[in-house]
């Protein structure tokens, strides 16, 4: 199958490529090539390992190897995330058709809320993919009670149905919904039967307000819902609103950003020499400062494909705000990408390793203290913003003081 692939900047819909995709039973591969004509004024490569004017980029998927996608990178970035899926599978099964492949779970999720800015066209250049709208505020509490219907029973409900545009996300199995309310666009996460705590959504959007306070940039976040299901209201950051009007923007993995071909191998050493040659100036202690939140508040899930750039002209990318910090009082300290070849999640890692981002070992503690000491003062405050109670900061304390905790404020 072909179909064109497409970016919307400013309003319109400019064709970018052509990707043409096979499935053969286990196996699936996919070619994509620039257009002609994209390659003038304006033209952008997706991703700083896909250049214009390369060889066609080949990727392939076939059972018993270790899972990797059939799409190219930034494409597969725009796919349904763990969640989507989870709901497509569902559909195709209640109406008897087999298992998706890559290329149907990307077409499956609605257009008007795919994530980023890529659009898949057919030769006509028609939209691909469901048509179906962006819930509103109003919409929370049917939402809310369908996931929860789902998650029980496995049954889609007419509500999942009909808003299948929130398949598509910055990545995550957590149950989400897209939410438009004017021309502002969010991430609702909504509360999950399989929570070991009834305060996750609280507890992130806390996370969020703290790396504001720890001078990370974040977005802005809000706890909505009942009392006993709270719903995280996340702005989007694919989204930017421009004359009144919500503009896509070019969005892509730190995994995509690499080239890199599983989101769980990366090390930090190569995305700050990619970030050298790419990113625009100042954002690796940005980066350094987001590892050392990681450590702090035990938010150990930081893989390749938690980390996304945004296209800001020019062949420049920029961080995206911090998105999936979730801290996790329970959790080992590993990290998922590694410090320098090394995944401890430890005060001492990280400041062995502040070479390897380019920064002088002063100012890599500077970083340090700034975060600890805006953790260490701000957590119990933010988390009863959040409308923690006392049971869930009982619960949290343990991401928040602990031994890294104290070996970070001894060096300051």
């Amino acid at each position: 199958m072909k179909i064109v692939v497409a970016v919307e900047s400013d309003g319109l819909v400019k064709p970018v490529g052509e990707l043409f995709h096979e499935a053969r039973g286990p196996r699936e591969t996919s070619v994509f090539r620039y257009l002609p004509e994209w390659g003038g004024e304006g033209s952008f490569a997706l991703a700083p390992t896909m250049p214009l004017g390369g060889p066609p980029v080949n990727t392939s998927q076939h059972a018993g190897a270790r899972r990797t996608s059939a799409l190219p990178g930034p494409i597969m970035d725009a796919a349904p995330d763990s969640w989507g899926r989870r709901i497509i599978d569902a559909q195709r099964r209640a109406a008897g058709l087999p298992p998706a492949n890559e290329l149907e779970f990307l077409l499956a999720g609605g257009d008007a809320g795919r994530w980023g800015a890529l659009r898949f066209l057919d030769d006509q250049l028609r939209p691909l993919g469901g048509e179906s709208p962006s819930a509103d505020l109003a919409s929370l509490a049917e939402l809310s009670a369908a996931v929860a219907r789902f998650e029980r029973t496995g049954n889609v409900t007419p509500a999942l149905l009909r808003f299948v545009a929130a398949a598509s996300s910055a990545g995550g199995a957590r149950p989400k919904a897209v939410i438009v309310d004017g021309e502002r666009h969010y991430i609702a996460k909504f509360t999950s039967a399989m929570d070991q705590n009834a305060a996750v959504e609280r507890a992130e959007v806390m996370a969020l307000a703290l790396a504001k306070a720890a001078g990370i940039e974040a977005p802005q976040a809000r706890i909505l819902g009942s009392k006993d299901m709270p719903v995280a209201l996340i702005e989007r950051f694919d989204r930017k609103v421009v004359a009144g009007h919500a503009r896509r923007r070019h969005v892509i993995s730190a995994q995509s950003f690499l080239g890199a071909q599983f989101a769980d191998e990366g090390d930090y050493a190569d995305l700050v020499e990619q970030m050298r040659v790419h990113a625009e100036a100042g954002q690796i202690s940005e980066l350094f400062a987001r590892v050392a939140f990681n450590v702090l508040v035990r938010s150990t899930d930081d893989h390749l494909k938690n980390h996304a750039f945004i296209h800001v002209g020019g062949g420049r990318w920029r961080m995206s705000p911090v998105f999936d910090v979730n801290p996790q009082p329970q959790r080992h300290g590993q990290l998922k990408t590694y410090i320098n070849g090394r995944a401890d999640a430890t005060v001492d890692n990280l400041l062995s390793g502040h070479e390897a981002f380019g920064l002088p070992l002063d100012e890599a503690r500077r970083i340090v203290e700034r975060v600890a000491t805006a953790v260490a003062g701000h957590w119990r405050s933010l988390a009863k913003e959040a409308g923690m109670l006392r049971k869930d900061m009982d619960y949290y304390a343990q991401a928040f003081e602990h031994e890294e905790m104290r070996t970070a404020l001894r060096r300051s």
